[in-house]
């Protein structure tokens, strides 16, 4: 009998066994649910978020294949540093979950909404996005394979959920993993998003 059969047989398959996955926003939320099922399903995975406790005291817990790396999702600098770094230690990146995501300012009208309130979403939930498929591309299309995920949100599709910055740096991320889905499709390097709530 085929080994992986009687490995399901026996219920200690394991479907990310050997993959390598960056988390970000891994330290609280969805993101520290998702660290926890990949690495109950044979993932290595490093954590990437600014609650540094937080994101710590998973890896420290969870043991020797989850790590935790410092990273703000809307610095260039921090993203690249987050993939260098994760390939410098586990030799590879298969899965880029970009989950991180912040809520503008409570619910309330658009009249009520700065600037700021916009830039600071969009910078973290879009940004963040666009930032991690970047780096996440960059060593995935070269392997010629890799997945990335995005988490989205219900206010993509019930209107009247959420703040106007959110919902729209949210739809904007839905437009992301369309168009990278199209370009890295060619790759076997795949977008996809997943709906959540921050």
């Amino acid at each position: 009998m085929h080994r992986e059969l009687v490995v399901k047989m026996n219920g200690t398959y394991k479907r990310l066994e050997g993959k390598v996955a960056i988390i970000t926003g891994g330290a609280s939320g969805i993101g520290a649910s998702a660290v926890h099922i990949f690495h109950e399903q044979g993932a290595k995975v490093v954590i990437a978020d600014i609650q540094d406790e937080l994101g710590q005291a998973i890896a420290n817990k969870l043991g020797e294949d989850v790590c935790y790396i410092h990273c703000d999702v809307s610095n260039e600098d921090d993203v690249t540093n987050l993939v260098d770094t994760t390939i410098t230690k586990h030799g590879k990146l298969d899965i880029m979950y970009n989950n991180a995501g912040v809520l503008d300012r409570p619910f309330g009208s658009i009249l009520d909404t700065t600037k700021a309130d916009l830039d600071r979403c969009v910078g973290v939930n879009l940004g963040g996005a666009f930032l991690g498929a970047k780096h996440a591309a960059r060593v995935m299309v070269p392997q010629c394979k890799g997945v990335i995920l995005f988490t989205a949100s219900a206010c993509t599709s019930i209107a009247g959920l959420s703040t106007h910055s959110y919902a729209a740096s949210k739809y904007a991320i839905l437009g992301l993993a369309k168009n990278l889905a199209s370009e890295l499709g060619q790759y076997d390097a795949g977008a996809r998003k997943e709906q959540g709530a921050h």
